[in-house]
């Protein structure tokens, strides 16, 4: 996966942090987008990419549809955020919602 891009290390005595972007698009942050760098909060923000891709059952990014975090949060405001959870996790024995 991507996360895990911002890890930092120390090689003789200086600390060395990625400048270049990486990753996947999607899971990558906006803010690594506009500057380049990667911090502890991009990856953060990848994985809570992952948590809704999982949650929702589609991909960060699909062709030919809104983008997800675009569409959950369009839920969001219509109060209907129960919609973007994926039917399969709706399932008999799941838990009601």
């Amino acid at each position: 996966g991507d996360f895990g891009l911002a890890l930092m290390h120390e090689h003789h005595g200086q600390v060395a942090s990625t400048t270049k972007v990486l990753g996947t698009l999607g899971y990558i942050a906006p803010e690594v987008i506009r500057t380049g760098r990667a911090s502890t909060m991009s990856d953060v923000f990848g994985f809570g990419i992952l948590v809704l891709e999982v949650i929702c059952g589609r991909r960060p990014i699909e062709e030919h549809k809104q983008g997800l975090i675009e569409w959950v949060e369009s839920l969001m405001v219509l109060g209907q955020l129960h919609n973007a959870v994926d039917e399969r996790l709706k399932a008999k024995g799941g838990y009601p919602i």
